[in-house]
């Protein structure tokens, strides 16, 4: 992840110190809810003794997709780009 907000950082130093805060925020809880589903997805696997099967394979496999979807939405933050995170709480 830490390679991912280096190669933005030229993008990010072209905006304004509002948004700069705000994706540096968002960032940051994104980046700690992936840890956070990682250690669940580990937890599933161990208690599992790594073989996933019915509910135990479908939970593991909905924290990777969110895992993942958490990953592109901080990769979008950190490159300056467009994020839907971005427009949460604007009416």
């Amino acid at each position: 992840m830490e390679i991912a907000s280096l190669k933005g950082a030229e993008e990010i130093a072209k905006l304004d110190i509002q948004e700069r805060t705000k994706r540096a925020m968002l960032a940051e809880s994104v980046e700690d809810r992936i840890f956070e589903l990682v250690d669940e997805l580990e937890q599933i696997v161990e208690k599992n003794n790594g073989v996933l099967e019915g509910d135990a394979r479908e939970e593991a496999v909905e924290l990777a997709k969110q895992t993942k979807a958490l990953q592109i939405q901080y990769d979008d933050l950190v490159n300056g780009r467009p994020s839907s995170l971005l427009e949460l709480g604007k009416k």
